[in-house]
């Protein structure tokens, strides 16, 4: 993956930070420090190159009398992306948080060099069928072509994500097909439908995760014939063994069938398999290999065991291609994380040693993580000026979790108190 280069000057309570982007991003440290600001930061982008959101950029970039002709072209620079980018972005955190006055003050770099693109869009052919007027366009991005058929409505909109997707391979070589948001408090939201709850929600995130289950629960049940491949079973049986039964469908909704047939609306599920579930049905699509997921404490309400499941789940969806981005407070979920780190590790440098201990452990082989796929930022506050530093994480031994190490000397310095008084 090409770098982005972020310069943070400001965001919510976090002044003068950087961070780079990566396939897979971990933010970690106390609370009310900005981790979730930056974690939908990150999304922000690889959302940007996997939908139509640029549509209001390159809408400008037409002039107004052309927009209905059967040719237009446009052109524009990296530069410009950037300038339009420290905007949007801007807009994106006011609906996303429902915060009009949020301090967001953000510059992006790519690594290339001022990049030029040159946009062309030629109406082929004009297909009218009942009430519904559809094209075919071909839309040329400096040298490549691509064809698509769209309804005249949906026009601006396709060629769109035709260069948004362009450009997230130009210029940071991915290739995405959808963005998920996985917020906190999502459990409270589900079995809604996004009709239903967008009319009383007023903050953006939420609108966007109903949108997003929405859609997950719709590929889901559109999935008729699930493959059957190893993968695919295996993936399964790791969910089923992680909930102790298996989420299906019925007239109400998304439910949970025990392994004695029971169905449980989800609404009276555990907290743990209600926050959980968005994420299971999205892999249980067993087409997730080049989505991007954001979500926001995979561990919450989760028992240790249950959280180490969680980890070699999370594992599963990187080694598929999937992109995440995952804020946590668990020292369990990146203990384990590390422990697969760890075992990459060994597989590169010694692979006879790898295969012995798997087989002596009985250790799935495919079940390692790389850390050249992730960046991991650690925010903590400075002790002197207050002010919130965001530490990019050295992952030669794994993924660090100072903020609890921290926790847990300072407990064991009181019980050492405790124990000694009379």
């Amino acid at each position: 993956m090409k770098n982005l280069d972020i310069h943070i000057k400001a965001l919510g309570p976090i002044k003068n930070a950087h961070i780079e982007l990566a396939p897979v991003m971990f933010f970690t440290g106390a609370s009310n420090l900005g981790k979730s600001y930056t974690n939908f930061l990150t999304y922000y982008v690889f959302n940007l190159f996997s939908s139509d959101r640029l549509k209001d950029f390159i809408s400008s970039r037409i002039i107004n009398d052309q927009k209905d002709t059967k040719f237009f072209r446009l052109s524009f620079t990296e530069e410009d992306l950037c300038l339009w980018m420290k905007e949007d972005v801007k807009r994106f955190f006011i609906y996303l948080l429902n915060y009009p006055d949020v301090p967001c003050d953000i510059d992006f770099k790519f690594s290339e060099k001022n990049k030029a693109f040159t946009v062309s869009y030629t109406r082929d052919l004009h297909i009218k069928e009942a009430a519904e007027e559809y094209y075919l366009m071909v839309i040329g991005i400096n040298n490549t072509r691509h064809i698509a058929a769209t309804a005249h409505k949906n026009r601006l909109q396709t060629i769109t994500l035709q260069i948004a997707r362009y450009l997230g391979k130009a210029l940071l070589d991915i290739s995405i097909r959808y963005s998920y948001l996985l917020p906190p408090g999502r459990a409270s939201l589900l079995n809604e439908s996004f009709t239903t709850q967008s009319q009383s929600s007023k903050t953006g995130m939420y609108d966007i995760f109903m949108r997003d289950f929405d859609r997950i629960n719709n590929l889901k049940m559109n999935n008729v014939q699930e493959s059957q491949a190893q993968e695919n079973l295996q993936t399964a049986n790791s969910i089923q063994n992680l909930i102790e039964g298996d989420l299906s469908y019925n007239k109400e909704g998304v439910v949970l069938k025990m392994k004695d047939k029971t169905e449980v609306p989800l609404s009276a599920a555990a907290s743990s398999i209600k926050e959980l579930s968005p994420l299971l049905l999205w892999m249980q699509t067993n087409n997730y290999g080049k989505d991007s997921m954001c979500i926001e404490e995979p561990e919450a309400h989760a028992h240790p065991d249950m959280q180490y499941q969680i980890a070699d789940l999370l594992t599963s969806c990187i080694n598929k291609g999937a992109f995440m981005q995952i804020t946590t407070h668990s020292d369990y979920l990146l203990a384990r994380l590390n422990q697969l780190i760890r075992l990459h590790n060994l597989k590169l440098k010694n692979e006879q040693e790898f295969n012995r201990i798997c087989q002596k452990y009985h250790l799935n082989q495919e079940l390692t993580l790389d850390k050249r796929k992730i960046k991991a930022y650690y925010f903590h506050k400075d002790k002197e000026t207050k002010g919130i530093i965001i530490e990019k994480q050295n992952l030669e031994d794994g993924i660090p979790f100072t903020t609890f190490s921290n926790a847990v000397q300072e407990q064991i310095s009181w019980d050492e108190v405790l124990n000694n008084i009379n």
